[in-house]
C-alpha cells in the first residue's frame, strides 16, 4: 500500500515517515497541491492508496475538484483525516479501515470510505451553502447544521 501524508506545511508529518515507511510499501510525505497529483497517478497505476490529511492541509483545498478526484477512484483508496501524530495509532486505523468509532459510512458508489479522526466539528465555511442548504465547500458536515446538511455525495454523514 502506498500511503500520500498531506499536510500545509510538512512539520506534523516528517517525525511519521519512517515509522510509516518500516509498514506501507511508499510514504510520501507532500503538501495538499502536490499531493492530488501523485494521488491521480497512483490511482491510474491500480495501485492501492491511501491518504492522511492533516487539518492545516484541508483548509485552502476545492472540495469540489476533491471529491470529483475521490468519486474517480477505485474502492481500495482509504482517506484518513486526522489530528493524531502517532504512527502506531495511524497505521491501525489504515490497517483496520472500518470498526473504529470515528468510522464514517460509505458515501459513494464504489464504496469508498472515508474516515473522520477528528472528534471537533469541522466546517470550512458554514456560511456558505447552496438551495438545497448543502455546504458548497465542506467534503463532510460537521459544521453546526450538519444533521439538515448532506454531503456532496448525496448521503448524510452520520458517526
Amino acid at each position: 500500500m502506498i500511503i500520500l501524508a498531506v499536510d500545509a506545511d510538512h512539520g506534523a508529518l516528517e517525525q511519521l515517515e519512517d515509522s510509516l515507511k518500516s509498514v506501507f510499501t511508499t510514504v510520501e510525505v507532500q503538501t495538499f497541491d502536490n499531493a492530488l497529483n501523485s494521488f491521480r497517478y497512483y490511482l491510474s497505476q491500480k495501485e492501492e492508496v491511501a491518504a492522511i490529511f492533516f487539518p492545516l492541509a484541508i483548509k485552502p483545498f476545492d472540495g469540489f475538484k476533491y471529491s470529483e478526484l475521490v468519486m474517480q477512484s477505485s474502492s481500495s483508496v482509504k482517506i484518513v483525516f486526522t489530528t493524531q501524530t502517532d504512527s502506531e495509532e495511524i497505521r491501525e486505523l489504515i490497517r483496520l479501515n472500518g470498526g473504529n468509532r470515528h468510522m464514517v459510512k460509505p458515501v459513494t458508489p464504489d464504496k469508498i470510505q472515508m474516515m473522520a479522526i477528528q472528534e471537533q466539528e469541522i466546517c470550512l465555511d458554514e456560511s456558505v451553502e447552496d438551495a438545497d442548504g448543502k455546504c458548497q465547500r465542506c467534503i463532510y458536515h460537521w459544521c453546526k447544521n450538519w444533521k439538515k446538511n448532506k454531503s456532496i455525495f448525496g448521503e448524510e454523514i452520520r458517526i
